[in-house]
């Protein structure tokens, strides 16, 4: 492993920790509405836990379907993004080849 993919698979697990102790702050009572907009580069990077290669919208949208938190997706973005009190937008990785 280079170390560019090793920098991307640490960026991508912060994000994921960030993410799921944002998520798990707030009560499951609560009913909270999460859009993921689809915008990355489809690069992918190997998750080393689940030994399969994922792109950043996938690595972001299995982590919230592993929580069990309901959200929407698309590659547009809605009209309104007032609905919604989380907004993640997916970049993809970082390639400087």
């Amino acid at each position: 492993m280079n170390m560019n993919s090793e920098l991307n698979l640490r960026s991508v697990l912060f994000f994921l920790f960030l993410l799921s102790l944002l998520l798990l702050t707030i009560s499951n009572s609560y009913a909270i509405d999460v859009f993921v907009w689809q915008n990355d580069n489809d690069i992918t990077s190997p998750d080393p836990i689940f030994e399969e290669n994922h792109t950043t919208f996938s690595a972001i949208t299995r982590t919230l379907g592993e929580l069990e938190y309901n959200f929407q997706s698309d590659t547009l973005l809605p009209e309104n993004l007032n609905e919604y009190e989380i907004v993640i937008v997916s970049l993809g990785f970082f390639c400087n080849t």
